[in-house]
């Protein structure tokens, strides 16, 4: 008998799909076959140009689809959950075909070489929660279609990790230009805006803050937005982020803004942990409402165009570990009141 290898691959390829199926189900209700899924990973392997380390190389018709590298599954319905594949230095495109993976959660592909645009077709992966694209080469706008995630978040964390009881989105992205959508705040339980090192534009995004009462991080960081009334009012910005009242982080870095610092900043809720507004040439003084962030561990107001006095009170965020008032034009020092920083390790107030 003469053996023939492109015959046997045939069947070995046919006994794995029907091992799958009689395993996993070949229409399970919840999903779309594993097929499917399959389909949907290989056509992203096929729009990757280049795989460096071979980190794609067991996605093939063989592998169980669950056992692709990077690839998670549900184990109750059987079907794709999380593609996870960060520090890998792919380079291609986003396949729209990943759109297919119908009970997606969490798409995470940090620090590849990936360019092009999101494609549209993610509008349909209503069960996505984490997506995080950062470290990319990607560019257009952010897409109108996030508008349809609605859903997407209640499949990401529980909030008891939180601390206030429900499920949550992440949103980190790089490269983009134009303007937040107002759309995005469909996704009303989205706990994370990372957008920092974009070319984003338009003026800082009250309204779209107002509408994410559970942002718990905005990072909007090394943009080119702007402060409202061309650069001289920061109050709308901050007023609207009275509404975000478990928000812990807030970085502002780098984008010149302008204006002074209202006296609404100290309405920001307890829970802010960490305030990062350098080099935005802020002028003015510090409001004496900036201690009722009485939870502050983190405060950075360098190269900016504060003057005045180092209000005393400042003394009273008792959490502070890290305080940087450089490059300023303060006209007074905090050292009397050192004393009283009990947790205090990094002080920087020179060239004032």
């Amino acid at each position: 008998m003469v053996f023939n290898r492109g015959k046997f691959l045939l069947l070995l390829q046919y006994l794995v799909i029907i091992s799958e199926q009689a395993f996993f189900g070949h229409h399970h209700p919840f999903c779309h076959s594993v097929q499917t899924d399959r389909a949907a990973l290989l056509a992203f392997k096929r729009s990757i140009s280049s795989n460096p380390y071979s980190v794609l190389s067991n996605w093939n018709e063989v592998t169980q689809v669950c056992n692709f590298t990077g690839v998670r599954c549900n184990t109750k319905h059987h079907c794709v959950t999380k593609l996870i594949l960060h520090n890998a230095e792919l380079v291609g495109k986003l396949s729209p075909f990943i759109a297919n993976l119908t009970r997606l959660q969490f798409l995470q592909l940090v620090n590849n070489n990936i360019s092009g645009i999101i494609p549209p077709e993610f509008s349909s992966l209503q069960h996505l929660s984490s997506l995080w694209l950062e470290g990319n080469n990607l560019e257009g706008q952010i897409p109108d279609s996030f508008s349809l995630l609605t859903n997407l978040a209640f499949k990401c964390r529980p909030l008891h990790e939180l601390s206030h009881g429900k499920f949550q989105q992440k949103l980190e992205i790089a490269q983009f230009t134009g303007e937040i959508p107002f759309s995005i705040t469909n996704a009303s339980l989205m706990f994370n805006l990372d957008v920092e090192n974009n070319h984003l534009k338009g003026e800082l995004p009250s309204e779209i803050v107002a509408n994410l009462p559970e942002l718990l991080y905005l990072h909007l960081s090394y943009n080119d937005m702007v402060g409202h009334t061309n650069n001289s009012n920061l109050v709308s910005f901050f007023t609207a982020l009275k509404n975000c009242t478990f928000l812990d982080e807030l970085e502002l870095v780098g984008m010149d803004l302008g204006g002074r610092l209202p006296s609404s900043i100290g309405q920001l809720f307890g829970n802010l942990t960490s305030l990062l507004l350098q080099e935005n040439r802020i002028a003015g003084s510090i409001p004496p409402t900036l201690v009722n962030l009485t939870q502050l561990t983190v405060l950075n107001l360098t190269y900016n165009l504060l003057s005045g006095t180092i209000p005393a009170e400042i003394s009273q965020l008792s959490y502070l570990e890290q305080l940087f008032l450089s490059h300023n034009f303060f006209t007074s020092s905090i050292l009397a009141a050192m004393g009283q920083f009990q947790h205090l390790g990094l002080l920087n107030v020179s060239n004032n």
